[in-house]
């Protein structure tokens, strides 16, 4: 009927956007242009709550929703810090040493890599927010097997691009002669304090958000 032809393109459209948003990232030297392919990845993830239709995956769709706004807020604090006078594009490699320059930006910038990643512990809401759309997947009426195989193999693949940024920050030394990016705006350092860590504090008590969540 028409439930099942919505319901079958919906998950052929979520597979797609999984795979290719995490594919494409792959390839991405922007960073800038990382967060955005990697944002069709994060979109396929909603589709998979929605797939689930049931009231528990309208639920984890909007928990995912706002832990993803904070970690995108958090991102591009990130990029507008490191944006140079003359030059609006941030590559990975101008993140080489962040670690040895500005610990603090190295620092908030992997918490928010590893929660978009889902990474447990330090990914902070990210984790949580995976795992509740993959609970939602595998227990509705009719368990979206497949949706959850594939979110689970393309976050496997997202690990080589949100990783790649936290090794340059940590793992590089600074380019010699790299020019440095001007300091950051207050405003700039207190959106970026104020996600971090609600990221992190989501991620260790989520249980007021999900209940939240469960009533919008």
């Amino acid at each position: 009927g028409a439930y099942e032809s919505w319901h079958s393109a919906l998950v052929a459209i979520a597979v797609v956007t999984m795979i290719a948003g995490n594919a494409i990232g792959l390839a991405q030297k922007n960073l800038k242009r990382l967060l955005a392919y990697s944002s069709i990845g994060h979109a396929g993830y909603l589709m998979v709550a929605i797939a689930s239709t049931s009231m528990h995956g309208a639920s984890a769709m909007l928990f995912y929703l706002f832990f993803y706004t904070l970690a995108t807020f958090g991102a591009f604090a990130v990029v507008i810090a490191l944006t140079k006078k003359d030059s609006n594009v941030v590559l990975i490699d101008d993140l080489s040493g962040l670690w040895a320059t500005r610990p603090w930006l190295a620092v908030s910038m992997a918490v928010i890599m590893l929660s978009l990643l889902g990474f447990p512990i330090f990914g902070g809401a990210g984790f949580v927010a995976k795992w509740y759309i993959l609970q939602v997947a595998l227990q509705a009426r009719l368990p979206q097997t497949l949706l959850a195989i594939v979110l689970v193999l393309t976050t496997v693949v997202s690990a080589g691009y949100y990783l790649r940024v936290i090794m340059v920050m940590f793992m590089r030394a600074p380019a010699e002669n790299a020019e440095q990016a001007p300091p950051a705006a207050p405003l700039t350092r207190l959106v970026l304090a104020v996600t971090v860590a609600s990221i992190l504090v989501l991620g260790v008590y989520p249980n007021w958000f999900q209940r939240v969540a469960s009533r919008g």
